[in-house]
């Protein structure tokens, strides 16, 4: 599942504008982590602190409640896109 995952975020930065810097930053600061519990993955990632964390899942007020450390929260498939009115 990794290699997919590995395979599928190279094509992805093959197609962004800022592709190259991905490219470059991700041999030393990159990483896949897979996780076989959602209570897993908040074990994983609230001692990251990421600065942006984007959620795409379902029950979305679960993840609310347990994830703590973050800068920004995303939560659903369109968060991160600008919305225009």
């Amino acid at each position: 599942m990794a290699y997919i995952k590995r395979a599928q975020v190279k094509q992805k930065t093959e197609d962004l504008p800022s592709g190259s810097a991905i490219a470059a930053a991700w041999p030393d600061h990159g990483e896949i982590i897979l996780c076989g519990t959602r209570e897993e993955a908040c074990e994983v990632s609230n001692p990251y602190a990421s600065e942006h964390l984007q959620v795409i899942a379902e029950d979305l007020d679960w993840w609310k409640e347990y994830l703590r450390n973050f800068g920004s929260l995303f939560m659903g498939e369109v968060s991160n896109q600008k919305r225009y009115e």
